[in-house]
């Protein structure tokens, strides 16, 4: 009888990485993210920062004060009684936390343009701009300008724009050059 060992034939060995099962992870999730940008180059970092500062300028926008009236011979709220809510507003009482999505969703497509060098992810970026433009444009700042109810209940009462306004337009304006940028690189081309 033939032995069994005589016929078989040894495999051989896989020319690459690609075979040799699941990788396993070294490094801890911040760090292989860190990785990624960095290998991403310096258009990818530019694209990446742009978005980012333009979300945390977006967040910023719902924190601080859109409008404000201001009265000459006392404060607004000594004087609106029950109004006194209407005294001031933030971006975020203005739209209800609108720009928060918005900032997050630049936050990852910045990402996505700079890491994954996605052109869907640029053309989005230049999106989300373009409606937080049109929202600052359009809706908040003739707000900041029109003469409110409380203005024309006080003598010398006058409505103004706070830092939100300012924050929205730096927000969007960054979101669109960064996203221009991103449009800018192709998949596998070195930076």
């Amino acid at each position: 009888m033939a032995e069994p060992e005589a016929d078989r034939t040894t495999a051989a060995e896989s020319a690459g990485e690609d075979s040799k099962g699941i990788p396993t992870r070294n490094g801890s999730f911040a760090g292989t993210a860190a990785a990624r940008l960095r290998a991403s180059g310096r258009l990818g970092w530019a694209v990446f920062a742009l978005g980012a500062v333009g979300a945390i300028f977006l967040v910023l926008a719902e924190l601080t004060n859109l409008r404000h009236t201001t009265v000459i011979t006392a404060s607004c709220s000594d004087l609106a009684g029950a109004k006194a809510d209407k005294c001031s507003v933030t971006g975020g009482q203005q739209h209800h936390y609108a720009l928060i999505p918005l900032a997050l969703l630049m936050l990852v497509m910045s990402w996505g343009a700079a890491v994954g060098r996605a052109r869907a992810a640029a053309a989005a970026l230049i999106a989300i701009g373009a409606v937080v433009l049109v929202i600052a444009i359009a809706f908040d700042l003739p707000d900041t300008r029109k003469v409110g109810a409380l203005s024309e209940d006080f003598t010398g009462g006058k409505e103004h724009a706070g830092p939100a306004i300012k924050f929205e337009i730096a927000g969007a304006a960054l979101g669109i050059v960064g996203g221009l940028l991103g449009l800018r690189r192709r998949y596998g081309e070195p930076d």
